[in-house]
């Protein structure tokens, strides 16, 4: 007996602006479409754009298109199989478009036959910056289209009415009219891509070559910047000579991202390799291993911990092993009302649809997880607690944005709001050891190149103890080297490093202690603890570091009670 077949409903965006279209035969809502993108969209087995997907449908229906453009006029958009729309008279290429649209309305109310019309580049007509103060040609536009979402001639006749937005989001003046359904189309998903994919592979006029080496399955998880249209393009030069590659979609990539987020956020190619640039962190290797067991499930991390302990460095290192893009929010927060929620919806958008990614939330965005009751007290717009909100909103599931994998990276352990700690792993972050300050200096050495003197990092820092970050050891380290060339040697030798230990004055920050505390405090999971996720790995750094033993108990559990009162002393100190 045969297996039966299932079948996997793809998601695709078409499938949305059809659903509005039905929605509309049955309640007359006008649809207001941002088609920021101005992309293609997967349709029945074709690439179509918005337009032709709604005229498409609407002719399945036994509808007739007519779309309205300011520079184009009024045109029939017939669809193959579908009725011939007529145009109605009295409208040229000099016509107002006040005009235009009433002549279209009436032409199509009085023609007895459903009709589906297309407004398009309303945003050209009405600007978002002027909607405030409207007047003139503004407001009579403003004026027809809440008719045309609420006259009962519209409805009864069965029409259907959409309006295309290209270059901006409809102001609120517009979007919010009684009767209007607001869609957005961003980039397409993983799963769209695929499909698109397969469909210009199987182009008899020009199909897509993909290399020999790379699937169609790679391409679909490598091109989750592009549109679909950004994809055909690269399609037509392609051959059995010149396939498609990862190297050429990642350029293309990171060309179209910075396009679409125009300077929102920007994608970190820094290739951090565990093991070779990035030593020790058992912590971060126990939560690839645990991720291992259960891929289905995103990580979500909180890194926290004094500045220079290898936070960020981390959250590349984590990407590079996953083999995914790491891309960072940049200037998400604005001072005007609505605009950061618009930047940070644009941006969760994005990362969607570039899934599988890994994001990185740190100090410089800290309104992304920010406690909301803190930020409350000196943010008098909100905004920090609304991103906040809309993070949290996104995230909060565990399979929420599965395919993004989210690592907070923050000095400040007590300022991340209680409902982002409890949707992620808090790990420490602690100023390494002197066996870990060698490593990593040998660890650098060996990334850039550098000769350095076999066992030299440890000896010095043995004979000349110095409570540094992994950042200082890298500026400790660099100006050895400089030394060495001062002595015209390669090699650097172990007195470069004396010389420029005892040299280097890092200063002597007092918040560091607390910092580390918190962090600790912060702690999800003992078993995350790092020298606890050494002792999993069977390594020699089994225990905490000198400096914290007051803190821990025998058995390497933390002391929370006397963590938090040694805070607690710490924040009178420094008020005092």
């Amino acid at each position: 007996m045969m297996g039966a077949i299932t079948t996997t409903k793809i998601y695709l965006r078409a499938a949305d602006l059809i659903e509005a279209f039905d929605r509309s035969t049955k309640d007359g809502t006008l649809i207001a479409v941002n088609d920021q993108t101005g992309d293609v969209l997967v349709h029945n087995g074709a690439l179509r754009d918005a337009r032709r997907v709604l005229a498409a449908h609407a002719a399945l229906e036994k509808m007739p298109t007519i779309s309205y453009c300011l520079s184009t006029g009024a045109q029939a958009l017939n669809a193959p199989g579908g009725p011939k729309a007529s145009l109605p008279s009295g409208i040229g290429d000099r016509t107002p478009p006040t005009v235009a649209i009433d002549i279209i309305r009436d032409h199509c109310l009085g023609s007895g036959t459903p009709h589906h019309i297309q407004l398009d580049w309303v945003d050209h007509e009405l600007p978002a910056d002027q909607l405030s103060t409207a007047n003139g040609d503004t407001a009579r536009i403003i004026e027809q289209l809440a008719d045309l979402a609420t006259n009962p001639a519209v409805r009864k006749g069965g029409h259907v009415v959409a309006i295309f937005s290209r270059g901006g989001l409809l102001g609120q003046q517009v979007a919010q009219l009684p009767g209007f359904a607001v869609h957005n189309i961003g980039l397409p998903g993983q799963a769209e891509r695929r499909a698109a994919l397969e469909q210009m592979q199987q182009s008899e006029r020009r199909p897509l070559v993909l290399a020999p080496d790379f699937d169609a399955d790679a391409a679909a998880r490598a091109t989750g910047a592009l549109r679909l249209y950004d994809i055909s393009v690269m399609r037509e030069h392609t051959s059995p000579e010149s396939p498609l590659t990862l190297g050429i979609i990642r350029e293309r990539a990171q060309v179209e991202f910075e396009r679409a987020l125009q300077g929102i956020a920007r994608v970190d190619t820094t290739q951090v390799v565990i093991g070779r640039d990035l030593v020790g962190l058992a912590q971060l290797r126990l939560i690839l291993e645990d991720h291992a067991l259960d891929p289905a499930i995103p990580i979500r991390v909180a890194f926290l911990g004094s500045p220079g302990t290898g936070k960020s460095f981390a959250a590349r290192g984590l990407a590079t092993h996953l083999g995914v893009p790491l891309i960072l929010p940049e200037t998400l927060k604005e001072q005007w009302v609505g605009a950061s929620e618009r930047n940070g919806a644009r941006f969760l958008a994005t990362l969607e649809s570039l899934e599988p990614a890994v994001t990185l939330i740190d100090d410089q965005n800290e309104s992304l997880s920010a406690d909301r009751e803190r930020s409350s007290h000196g943010d008098t717009n909100g905004i920090s607690g609304s991103l906040t909100g809309l993070f949290l909103d996104r995230f909060g599931d565990p399979t929420g944005m599965a395919g993004v994998h989210l690592v907070i990276a923050s000095n400040y352990a007590r300022r991340l709001d209680p409902a982002m700690k409890s949707r992620v792993k808090c790990v420490a972050f602690l100023p390494p050891d002197v066996d870990d300050l060698a490593a990593q200096m040998e660890a650098t050495a060996r990334s850039r190149s550098w000769d350095l003197e076999p066992g030299s990092a440890l000896r010095a820092l043995l004979e000349h103890p110095r409570r540094l970050t992994s950042r200082d050891a890298v500026t400790v380290l660099a100006e050895a080297r400089t030394r060495a060339f001062r002595a015209h040697r390669q090699l650097i030798a172990e007195s470069d490093v004396v010389e420029s230990l005892t040299d280097y004055n890092p200063g002597v920050d007092i918040a560091v202690e607390r910092q580390t505390l918190e962090a600790l405090e912060a702690c999800t999971f003992t078993s995350h603890l790092p020298w606890m996720a050494a002792r999993h790995f069977g390594e020699a750094a089994t225990h905490p570091p000198t400096y914290l033993q007051d803190f821990v108990h025998a058995d390497g559990s933390l002391d929370r009670d006397r963590i938090t009162e040694r805070i607690d002393e710490l924040e009178f100190q420094r008020v005092r």
